[in-house]
This record gives structure tokens, sequence and C-alpha cells, in this order.
């Protein structure tokens, strides 16, 4: 039965790859989306908005905690900007100079003004030393 599984799961990343080639190489037109990381406080973002950044939506720290074959990070997220956003939240761990683990958080549908809780968590062990911080968060214009 393994074999079989692994047979499928090679199947479904070649497919994918595939698709991704194809799209990556259409013949558009269309100006293609950035994805050079700008720089606020240390957090990277593709976002274009010198106005209000989004790395400014963060509420600093980040409080972090180990768990038992756990790490968690969880704060607040205000969106400054004029309309409804969607925010996409990469949060790093890190111990003693090495990465321990990294993870996403995705909240959507934030109204402009208000503040939102989130919260991240990713397997790994950690100690006292360990720390967290965001790493990239971008916003993008709900739906």
């Amino acid at each position: 039965m393994k074999p079989r599984i692994t047979t499928l799961a090679s199947a479904v990343l070649g497919l994918t790859l595939a698709l991704m080639s194809v799209v990556s190489c259409s013949s558009d037109d269309t100006p293609a989306a950035s994805t050079e990381l700008t720089f606020v406080d240390g957090i990277g973002t593709t976002t274009p908005d010198t106005a209000n950044p989004p790395q400014k939506d963060i509420e600093k720290p980040l409080p972090c905690r180990v768990e038992i074959d756990a790490l968690r990070a969880g704060g607040k997220i205000t969106n400054h900007s004029a309309a409804p956003a969607n925010y996409l939240i990469i949060v790093v761990w890190e111990q003693d100079g090495q990465q321990l683990a990294t993870n996403t958080s995705v909240i959507n549908n934030v109204a402009p003004g208000l503040t939102s809780s989130f919260e991240v968590s990713a397997p790994g062990e950690g100690t006292l030393r360990t720390t967290c911080r965001v790493k990239q968060v971008d916003r993008s214009p709900s739906s």
C-alpha cells in the first residue's frame, strides 16, 4: 500500500509543478505583482503602501510561548488602511541564532480602524531562550 501512496503523491507533485510552470510562463501583457520585499522595523512586506505600511499594523512586541512539543505566538493587528483588508502574517521562532520553526497565519476581512487577534503555532521544542518575531506581513484588499 505504501508504494501506491508514494507514487500518487509523486504524480500530484509533478502535476502541481507542471501547472505552476505553465502559469508562470504565460505571455500575458499585464504587469506582474511585485515580490520584492521592503522592510519597516525589521519586518518584510510585498504590499506597496508607503503611507500605511502593514508592518505598522502589527502590535509589538509579539508575545510567544513554548509548550510541550509546540511553539506558539499570538498578537493583534489593526487595519490602518482605508478599506477592509486580509492579512498574511509569517512568524519565525529562533533560539541562539538558529531558526527553530516558521508558520503562517491568515486573517480575513479586517475593517478599517478595527483590530483583530491572531494566533499561530508550529511543532517544535524550545526553551526559555526561544524568541519569536513577525518575519513578514502582507495586506491585500478584502472582497
